[in-house]
């Protein structure tokens, strides 16, 4: 299976909780994540293999998945909950997010890829256990 997916625009709204450092600073915090991401795509590449259940009916697993993702443009926003002593490091980090956005993209995209990959190939594993693969493709 080979797929591409253009996204014309998506908009993330997400809960955080961050501890941990950004080279000596250290940020920890919890609040919402607000994405607008523009003109993204997703080519995805998938191979499956024919398993049977003890019965001897065939389903379609996933067996190998491949996700590239591309992000035109985006916008993001965090917005900090209950701490204000962390809410100026917020501040800081989230406009160095939006000045250097394809650097910091570059960096966390194999992450988000990963994410996708496992979230994918679950999501598409379920639901290919529970139809025959005589239903997906009848002779």
């Amino acid at each position: 299976l080979d797929v591409s997916v253009t996204i014309p625009e998506l908009r993330v709204t997400a809960d955080y909780d961050v501890d941990g450092r950004l080279l000596v600073i250290p940020l920890k915090g919890k609040g919402i994540f607000k994405g607008n991401f523009t003109n993204s795509k997703a080519d995805v590449k998938a191979t499956g293999k024919l398993i049977k259940n003890k019965k001897g009916v065939q389903y379609m697993q996933v067996k190998d998945l491949n996700v590239r993702l591309t992000v035109g443009g985006q916008k993001v926003r965090f917005i900090n909950k209950g701490n204000r002593d962390t809410e100026a490091i917020t501040q800081t980090v989230m406009n160095f997010y939006n000045q250097n956005r394809q650097q910091v993209s570059e960096i966390i995209m194999p992450i988000v890829e990963e994410t996708v990959i496992a979230f994918m190939r679950q999501f598409a594993n379920t639901i290919l256990r529970s139809v025959p693969f005589s239903e997906i493709l009848p002779k």
